[in-house]
């Protein structure tokens, strides 16, 4: 992935590495600072090598009383690395345009917010 990277109009600068295989990318956007995560693990599940790969866009927030706090969303794909590379594309595309429809639902953000399960 390249040094630095544009999500919608916004340039990120990379910051630091994490570990050997994450990279961690920032800018300011009306004066807070965001960070991009890209990064990725390698895990068994069932015998079966898995390569968990993370983007996480993550900032810090502060109250009225001046109480700062954390906040993040991620999207963490989970994609086998012993079958058949043409065939796990075909069900990860499957899985991403759902997901995709699925954010860009009017009521996704509320669902979120009011932690409907």
């Amino acid at each position: 992935m390249n040094e630095a990277i544009t999500i919608n109009t916004h340039v990120y600068s990379k910051t630091r590495n994490v570990g050997d295989t994450g990279t961690v990318r920032s800018t300011v956007v009306d004066d807070a600072l965001l960070e991009a995560t890209a990064a990725y693990t390698d895990v068994k599940s069932n015998g079966l090598k898995i390569r968990r790969v993370l983007r996480k866009v993550s900032t810090r927030g502060t109250t009225s009383a001046g109480i700062n706090f954390p906040v993040e969303v991620m999207l963490v794909c989970a994609i086998p690395q012993e079958i058949d590379p043409s065939a796990v594309e075909a069900s990860l595309g499957t899985c991403f345009g759902e997901v995709k429809s699925w954010i860009n639902q009017a009521s996704f953000y509320g669902e979120i917010t009011s932690y409907q399960i």
